[in-house]
């Protein structure tokens, strides 16, 4: 399954993506931590938001790495908030109770212009543009304050 098929939902498929990026998502009131977000790429050049539930952040980030290659089988399709979206697609891929992760290898798409590189180089056919929102924030930390309101949760 591609990025551009995935729908809210379960899904028992499998995604092959490259991780480009993740970072922590923290509740800056209570100081706890709501989940790892992430910024995925499949084969065809689409950019898709990821997420690991506190619960499930032991089991999955030790296995993965910016710039690794990885399939996901059986994942859950979450409806994006527009103020919260970092991707185009209008879906996050979240890693539910019976997601199972593994290396892949690599990916068709050759060289991503967010740095990972899917085959070091060798054969590269096709370059993927970074997302000119987050074209700034490569290679810098940033921290994030993000006010919820009624009218945010309200769609």
């Amino acid at each position: 399954m591609f990025f551009q098929d995935v729908s809210p939902g379960p899904h028992e498929t499998q995604l092959r993506f490259c991780l480009i990026h993740f970072w922590e998502a923290w509740n800056p009131l209570k100081k706890t931590l709501i989940g790892i977000e992430m910024l995925l790429i499949d084969e065809q050049g689409t950019v898709i938001q990821g997420f690991i539930s506190p619960g499930r952040i032991e089991r999955y980030l030790p296995k993965m790495k910016p710039g690794s290659v990885y399939k996901l089988n059986n994942f859950y399709g979450s409806s994006n908030k527009s103020v919260y979206r970092v991707s185009d697609h209008a879906v996050t891929v979240s890693f539910s109770w019976n997601s199972e992760l593994s290396s892949f290898g690599t990916l068709s798409i050759g060289t991503l212009s967010a740095g990972p590189q899917a085959n070091g180089n060798q054969g590269v056919t096709q370059e993927v543009p970074v997302p000119k929102a987050l074209l700034s924030t490569i290679g810098q930390k940033h921290n994030f304050c993000v006010k919820v309101t009624k009218h945010n949760l309200d769609e």
